[in-house]
Parts: structure tokens; sequence; C-alpha cells
């Protein structure tokens, strides 16, 4: 066994090691490329072609299964069921102002911020309808009859 041997041993578990710390989902790519570099290496392979198969091993596996591994892995989604109330009739509780076209309106007893996403003037006692949510806000419009 030669020192390239026992290089990409090292460097695998070097590279597993910071993508424990990490938890990124970046080093693990790299660590894949170095195991196989060792299998390489183990057969007498020439260093420069270990080489090109780690370089294009890693950048592959980061590009093609990166993205699908943190879609599968992202669970960061919060679901607060805000959703409900798109669709939903709402009554505003203030005149809206005209330059900002924002109000409040009062959705199935809670009171939301609220801005218009057309034009026309919002008064009090209005009936809205709710169109989407952005961030804090509830975007409406007059509604239709």
């Amino acid at each position: 066994m030669d020192t390239v041997f026992y290089g990409w041993i090292i460097i695998f578990f070097v590279i597993c090691a910071v993508e424990v710390a990490t938890q990124q989902l970046v080093a693990i790519w790299f660590a894949t490329a170095s195991l196989i570099c060792v299998f390489l290496s183990y057969l007498g392979i020439d260093f420069s072609i270990q080489l090109v198969v780690f370089i294009i091993i890693s950048v592959a596996t980061l590009i093609v299964l990166r993205p699908y591994a943190m879609k599968r892995l992202n669970t960061t989604t919060i679901s607060t069921n805000a959703d409900e109330i798109i669709g939903k009739t709402a009554i505003v509780m203030n005149d809206f102002d005209p330059l900002t076209k924002e109000g409040r309106v009062l959705i199935e007893g809670m009171d939301w911020a609220a801005k218009t996403s057309d034009d026309l003037e919002l008064t009090k006692g209005m009936e809205v309808v709710v169109k989407q949510i952005e961030g804090v806000k509830v975007i409406v419009t007059r509604e239709e009859r």
C-alpha cells in the first residue's frame, strides 16, 4: 500500500468530520468521491486519473444529488392553517389609506392587517374577499356579487 491510498482514507475521514460539523450536505459528496478514489488507489490506478475521478464525481454528485437531498430533508415548513382564510369574506374595520392602500379587516373574528389589490376605495363596514397572504398581511379585493 502506498501513501496515496492512505491519503485518500485520511481525506475521506476529514471530509466526513467536516460534514458532521456543518451538516449542510456539501462535504458528503466529496467524501463519496474520496471513497471511490480509495478503491482506485487500491487497484493501482494512476494518481492523475484518481484526481480527475475525484473532481468529476464530487462536482457531479454535488450538482445532481444535493438539490434532491435538500428537498427531501427540508422539513422546516410549518403549517399554520392561515391559508384557510383565502377566499373568505372579511369586513373592513376602518377606511383604507388611499395612498398606501392599507387598512384593517376582520376575518372570522380575527383582526388582520390588510392591503387592497385594486385601486378601489375600501371603507368601514364594506365586505371584501381575501385573495392571498403576504407575510402578516392579507391581500383583499372588493367582494364580487
